[in-house]
């Protein structure tokens, strides 16, 4: 007998998230409509509840439907993977903060400079 299953289904990573119940779940907590989500995926409802039966889904079509819901399915999706990532803006928010550390250490110690001068 041929086994039929996928390698990726049999082989299933650990706490992988069943990507079609994760965005069913956020469509119905938002009270978002199936039908008309079918519609600008342009594709039928059968097609649709076939999604959210399915442990993954394509990246293209996740994608699509991160763009059409305005939700970014992919980062949070990308979450459960524990690794450490920093998005562009994360990193450059970081080094922003540094600068603006850096500065108030020398505003502080230009503040204590004054105060001696002044109690003088």
């Amino acid at each position: 007998m041929i086994d039929s299953s996928k390698k990726y289904q049999k082989n299933k990573p650990e706490n992988m998230p069943h990507v079609g119940n994760f965005i069913n779940y956020y469509i119905v907590n938002q009270k978002l409509s199936k039908a008309q989500l079918a519609r600008d995926l342009d594709v039928g409802n059968s097609t649709l509840n076939q999604y959210f039966k399915n442990e993954s889904i394509q990246l293209a079509i996740l994608w699509k439907i991160s763009k059409i819901l305005n939700h970014n399915f992919v980062a949070q999706l990308a979450e459960y993977l524990y690794l450490p990532y920093k998005t562009k803006q994360e990193q450059k928010l970081e080094t922003h903060i540094a600068l603006l550390e850096k500065r108030i250490e020398v505003l502080e110690i230009e503040l204590n400079v004054y105060k001696k001068i002044h109690e003088k």
